[in-house]
């Protein structure tokens, strides 16, 4: 067979194969890897899925199980999502352990394990607060915590992460500034990871987030600056109807800088 023939029955043979793999047969990709550090009084968010060639969103397991080798500093949960499943890794005590993720592939029904490192530490976490210098969009672990939110009870402690802040979208001039400067977040409330007890999710991993079941009820905020530092901030409702209202500001509030929205109606 000549060099051109025995490489186009190659050629052929690869796409045949191709052709016959079925779609998200490739491996299970488990998040976090490697090692974590986050507050004691933090979640850590676990993903488990599996991507497809060419095609942008993965498929997220619906079924994984969490486990820390050292039940005494953390523990687990499993919370279903309207896209798959989100594991939960909450903080018990200072300390350190292991944690295992088990999950059969939910093509070709392989059993397999991910491991990773958490470090539950007792520092609490940077302010987005006013007079405080932006807080920079990093993916190292770190807490982004914002405290007496207009209209929430004021002992409230909010995680946020940097965001786009979808729901102001169509809020002209003012979002584009906010969205260039980086100036806008999503922030949201602890939860019972643990019966009786709340815990927040960790900042720095609340971006790359799949379940959006939990989650649409959040606070967006807006940063006005003055010489680099945050001179207000302007705090809206989202809710599942992707609406935003106002609740209030703090500080001195640019509205060329923050985008401003209708308040919401007076109660009966």
């Amino acid at each position: 067979m000549s060099t051109g023939l025995a490489r186009a029955s190659l050629l052929l043979s690869l796409l045949a194969a191709s052709a016959c793999s079925k779609p998200y047969s490739g491996p299970v990709s488990v998040t976090p890897t490697d090692r974590v550090t986050a507050p004691v009084s933090a979640y850590v968010p676990v993903y488990a899925l599996v991507y497809s060639g060419g095609s942008p969103a993965p498929m997220i397991l619906d079924h994984f199980t969490v486990r820390c080798v050292d039940p005494s500093v953390c523990a687990t949960a499993l919370v279903p999502g309207d896209r798959g499943a989100e594991g939960r890794v909450a903080g018990l005590k200072v300390g350190e352990s292991d944690v295992v993720v088990a999950f059969q592939h939910p093509v070709n029904d392989v059993a397999g394990e991910a491991h990773f490192h958490v470090r539950f530490v007792a520092a609490g976490g940077e302010s987005l607060a006013v007079g405080n210098v932006m807080p920079p969009d990093t993916y190292d672990d770190q807490m982004l915590l914002t405290r007496e939110v207009p209209g929430a009870p004021a002992a409230q402690v909010l995680s946020c992460h940097h965001d786009i802040a979808s729901p102001l979208r169509d809020r002209g001039p003012a979002y584009m500034a906010a969205l260039v400067r980086n100036a806008f977040f999503a922030c949201e409330p602890a939860l019972e990871v643990v019966p009786g007890q709340q815990h927040l999710c960790l900042s720095s991993r609340m971006q790359n987030r799949w379940n959006h079941l939990e989650h649409t009820e959040e606070v967006l905020v807006c940063a006005s600056l003055r010489d680099g530092r945050i001179a207000g901030l302007r705090y809206y409702g989202s809710g599942p109807t992707y609406d935003s209202i106002a609740l209030g500001d703090k500080g001195a509030v640019d509205d060329a800088q923050c985008p401003r929205v209708t308040a919401p109606p007076a109660a009966p």
